[in-house]
């Protein structure tokens, strides 16, 4: 029987085992930034279809084209500026967060890059660190653009409440029948 220890089974040796999980683990995570990406802009278009929603809103509430008492009327008037300046910027944040993203992927699609990275090299383990390190890299990219992206999109999912609250609260301000 041969004597063996544990330090001379594990050696320093290159798996394809752990390059093949290591690759997927990375395409899990990479999908998932781009899976990230498209959830941030579904919310930020039902935000913006939403805010369509405001203009009835302001109209149901009758806002615009009343005699307001003359006690509430630069209150009033100052809160009607303040609604449509953060509706202004709702719809602005809104265009920016949904306006096309360009996202790193993990292979370049120069045709040179292809061939050196991938097809001219003969051993797999040197392609699988390849693309293992090309995730990496995009990995690494997108995760500043996706950052951005969630902070900008949560303006919107802000300014929206705060508007309908200060219309609501504008239709309880007191105001004069029109005769």
């Amino acid at each position: 029987m041969e004597n063996s220890t544990i330090s001379e089974e594990i050696l320093p040796i290159e798996s394809r085992l752990g390059y093949e999980i290591a690759n997927s683990e990375m395409q899990y995570r990479l999908e998932e930034q781009y899976k990230s990406i498209s959830a941030i802009k579904n919310i930020t278009q039902q935000i913006f279809a939403a805010a369509s929603l405001i203009v009835g809103l302001g109209g149901s509430l009758q806002l615009f084209n009343v005699q307001v008492d003359a006690n509430y009327l630069i209150l009033y008037n100052r809160i009607i500026w303040i609604t449509m300046g953060l509706y202004f910027l709702l719809i602005l944040f809104c265009i920016v967060v949904l306006f096309p993203v360009k996202v790193k992927g993990p292979t370049s699609a120069d045709r040179e890059e292809l061939f050196q990275g991938f097809i001219w090299r003969t051993n797999d383990l040197d392609i699988m660190r390849q693309r293992l390190d090309n995730y990496i890299a995009a990995i690494s990219a997108n995760e500043p653009i996706i950052q951005k992206r969630r902070l900008l999109s949560i303006v919107p999912a802000v300014l929206l409440p705060i508007i309908v609250i200060l219309l609501l609260g504008l239709s309880l301000i007191p105001r004069i029948p029109i005769i």
